[in-house]
């Protein structure tokens, strides 16, 4: 199911007029999706002219869905890297960027504040120590009417590690993302039984008695893809329905005064609040990451009148959600295949018709991520790869996402398209035989000036196969050997030979 998060004119004009509330534009991070127009005051610094190119005043930015995060904007400044968004208050009517500088946004460059302070931050003297050691978090207001984002002012530093020294390349100020078009985006069914796993040393109370993993199924309420009821099962518990909505972006199930066991008085208890949403942010059809975690407390009979009224005995975050596949065992889709097609260049230059892919599983987000393609190392360009999605119905597919880029370097690019031209998913089969076949596709000349995209390959027939893996041939130590010494020393005389023959009893 599509969903379209357009506001026209004659939707804007309505809403004038009959005076509605303007939070109603803005319920979620996927109402902010869609194409912006990045916009500031930029002063280049003396000098640094050269290192400024990589930056942009003017230019064209885009907030889209995120591989592992809420969503992600692309084109911020000018940058080729996506900057990760990790979560939006309605309330505040804010949306937080935790690490600016995860993943880097230019080449050797880096967002500091409007001081330029990053990565040492102020130098204490009394203390003798740095007070500011990272830039982050940062957070842009938006107006829920207008979909305007504003940012405040930083700067752009190099940074020189040897001497804690950053400098500045440009300051900007009176930053702006003014709102243009919206985007479409699809809102994918999340019918279906998922168990969800809490990940690292924190993700989970080990030492609790309920389990550190639980399992929760989704059924439809509407004839969309966006209302569910959510049955959980966590331990011995029994199982609660709860309400739950998904924009496409994130599943929300919404949590009030929950009861798990009232002879313990065990209930769903988060941030000292019985009411509240347990989200995750969807990764694919098959993935979703645990955004705010779902917690389990006891009463606290002997807490204060500010301290809280219960104890955490169970937590589950920092992990993911997964959808077994249908139909069969899944199929292991990582490590490091050979691509082999029919290539045909359309601006007469030289294409690869054989070249690697590397596809890497990722346990943190419990997904895939192309990390290699076109014969380039691609992680870095596409916010640690492109998204790689295993089928939830025939374990033999799999698809993966267009768009990314697979090569180059500023301002031109290499850019992946679908074999139209387009940006639908790609389609991968695997065969009998251990191949797979990988739908045709396009590769593009992409430049960030200009936004230009100009198909220059395009490869059909194309097939995909691992490495034969050589055969371990196990070593038969038992025999009679021929011992030959170099040179043999006598300390009592006599003679003794150079040869010698141990048994076969090894």
């Amino acid at each position: 199911m599509k969903k379209n998060y357009l506001f026209g004119t004659i939707i804007s004009l309505l809403l004038v007029l009959f005076a509605l509330p303007a939070k109603a534009q803005v319920s979620s991070i996927a109402d902010l999706f869609g194409k912006y127009q990045f916009t500031a005051d930029m002063e280049v610094m003396a000098g640094m002219e050269e290192k400024a190119k990589q930056l942009s005043a003017n230019c064209e930015a885009e907030i889209s869905q995120g591989a592992a995060y809420d969503a992600q904007i692309v084109g911020f400044a000018g940058a080729t890297s996506q900057m990760n968004i990790n979560a939006i208050s309605t309330e505040k009517e804010m949306i937080k960027v935790t690490n600016p500088n995860t993943p880097q946004l230019w080449d050797v460059l880096y967002l500091a504040n409007e001081n330029g302070d990053y990565p040492f931050g102020v130098f204490d003297n009394e203390k003798g120590e740095w007070t500011v050691e990272s830039y982050g978090p940062v957070y842009m207001s938006y107006d829920p009417a207008t979909k305007l984002i504003t940012i405040p002012d930083f700067t752009v530093v190099t940074c020189d590690i040897d001497n804690s020294k950053a400098t500045v390349v440009a300051k900007f100020t009176n930053v702006k993302m003014t709102f243009k078009e919206s985007v479409e985006i699809e809102v994918a069914d999340l019918s279906g039984s998922w168990h969800a796993t809490p990940l690292g040393t924190y993700g989970s109370n080990s030492e609790s008695s309920i389990p550190a993993e639980y399992d929760f199924v989704l059924t439809k309420t509407g004839e969309d893809n966006e209302n569910y009821s959510a049955e959980l099962t966590i331990g011995d518990f029994a199982p609660v329905t709860l309400p739950a909505t998904f924009d496409g972006v994130s599943l929300a199930i919404h949590a009030k005064d929950v009861v798990l066991d009232a002879t313990t008085g065990a209930v769903i208890y988060w941030n000292g609040a019985t009411e509240y949403d347990i989200t995750f942010s969807y990764a694919s059809e098959t993935i979703l990451s645990m955004s705010t975690p779902l917690c389990i407390g006891l009463p606290n009979p002997e807490a204060g009148e500010d301290e809280p009224k219960y104890t955490m005995e169970q937590w589950y975050m920092n992990g993911s959600a997964k959808r077994a596949a249908e139909g069969g065992a899944s199929f292991d889709w990582a490590g490091t295949w050979t691509v082999k097609g029919e290539v045909i260049s359309a601006d007469g230059g030289t294409y690869p018709s054989e070249f690697e892919m590397e596809i890497t599983y990722k346990a943190e987000w419990d997904m895939y991520l192309i990390t290699k393609f076109f014969g380039n190392d691609i992680a870095n360009m596409n916010q640690g790869g492109i998204m790689f999605s295993p089928s939830t119905d025939d374990p033999n597919k799999a698809t993966f996402k267009t768009g990314g880029l697979v090569g180059g370097a500023y301002p031109d690019y290499f850019k992946l398209y679908d074999g139209t031209g387009g940006t639908a998913d790609i389609t991968v089969t695997k065969n009998e035989d251990g191949t797979i076949s990988i739908g045709d596709f396009f590769i593009h000349k992409y430049n960030y000036d200009t936004s230009a995209a100009t198909p220059v390959a395009f490869y059909q027939s194309v097939t995909a196969s691992k490495p034969a893996e050589e055969e371990v041939v196990e070593f038969d130590w038992a025999g009679t050997w021929t011992v030959k010494a170099g040179q043999v020393a006598s300390y009592d005389g006599k003679e003794y030979g150079v040869r010698s023959a141990i048994g076969a009893g090894i």
